[in-house]
């Protein structure tokens, strides 16, 4: 450091706002000297580096801190805690505190490759879904349709007759094969049909397939699943416009965070103020009685001594007795506990 650079009473050179404060470098600054005092090193306000302090999870000195460390009665800094997940570790002076939300996971942003339909031969190989259900159909009831219906009701959802189960079986475990090669999952669902959704909060999407009397849902397995492959592009225009979407909703919600701070912080600043003044004058106020007793009690002392032996012996006893009445009250001290609002 050159001879007259100027040296603040955190220690160093004095450097009018520096960009970066480490999570340490503030602990020790904050235990080093008053918080109004940091805050101007800064360029920021006591209150506004009060929650700087909250969000790096930094403790800071009580009020009357400093009061207390000028005669030696403070308790010693505890130690700064270990961080934790969200504490934020470094400060850019002069700006709030980031806060920053984990962002939802992003299908691919671009168009793939249009899919070729898949042929999957028919295989003896059956399906996880498809393994038993045959079991489950044939012990179930037949309803006045002709219908099977199966007593167990998580099963793969077939509307069959008895002569049609085996076809419909093959059905569901040629689609679901050549969707699960596709790179899809395929699982059981609530609704009792083929859906597709999307697994994304973010971007609500789905479809569904029927199977009818002229359109099976084998000859409709290839398609669904190039389908599926186009729809990712969809979901993911979904996917960016819903974070869009939530990034405003945050934006927003943190500036009407900040706004209901400011103006709780200015409420604040009024109530410690008109308390502070208040407590303040009643220090004056008592101060001055303190002056008037004390006047009072010296010039007791010297008409004391202007009396006969007897009377003057008799004097100095009630005035003895008065000031033990009164105690030895010092108007220092209650200056000395009174706080500043910055203190508050």
């Amino acid at each position: 450091m050159a001879e007259g650079d100027p040296v603040d009473h955190l220690g160093g050179a004095h450097q009018a706002h520096p960009e970066q404060v480490t999570r340490q470098d503030l602990y020790a600054q904050v235990w080093k000297a008053p918080m109004l005092r940091v805050a101007e090193r800064h360029g920021v306000s006591s209150s506004f580096l009060a929650r700087v302090c909250a969000v790096m999870n930094i403790p800071r000195p009580a009020r009357g801190h400093w009061a207390k460390l000028e005669f030696g009665k403070a308790d010693p800094p505890p130690p700064l805690p270990e961080a934790g997940a969200g504490d934020k570790l470094v400060w850019n002076c002069g700006r709030e505190p980031d806060i920053v939300a984990p962002a939802p996971p992003k299908p691919p942003s671009v168009r793939p490759p249009k899919l070729r339909r898949p042929v999957v031969a028919l295989t003896s190989k059956r399906h996880p879904l498809i393994v038993g259900a045959r079991e489950h159909f044939a012990k179930g009831r037949v309803n006045d349709a002709g219908l099977l219906k199966p007593a167990k009701k998580l099963l793969v959802d077939l509307v069959v007759s008895e002569t049609s189960l085996d076809a419909a079986l093959d059905t569901a475990n040629q689609l679901f094969t050549q969707l699960e090669h596709a790179g899809h999952r395929v699982m059981l669902a609530s609704t009792g049909r083929l859906e597709a959704f999307s697994p994304y909060a973010l971007a609500p999407w789905s479809r569904q397939w029927r199977e009818t009397s002229g359109k099976k849902l084998t000859n409709q397995a290839a398609g669904i699943v190039a389908e599926l492959g186009d729809a990712a592009v969809e979901i993911a225009r979904l996917v960016e416009e819903g974070e869009r979407q939530a990034e405003i909703r945050q934006l927003a919600w943190e500036a009407e965070r900040r706004r209901q701070a400011e103006e709780a912080e200015r409420a604040r600043q009024v109530r410690v103020r008109k308390e502070s003044l208040a407590e303040l004058l009643a220090v004056i106020s008592s101060w001055g009685e303190m002056k008037r007793m004390q006047a009072f009690f010296e010039e007791a002392d010297i008409e004391a001594e202007r009396l006969e032996p007897g009377n003057r012996e008799l004097a100095r006893e009630r005035i003895q007795l008065a000031r033990a009445l009164i105690g030895d009250r010092q108007a220092l001290e209650a200056l000395l506990a009174w706080r500043s609002p910055d203190e508050r």
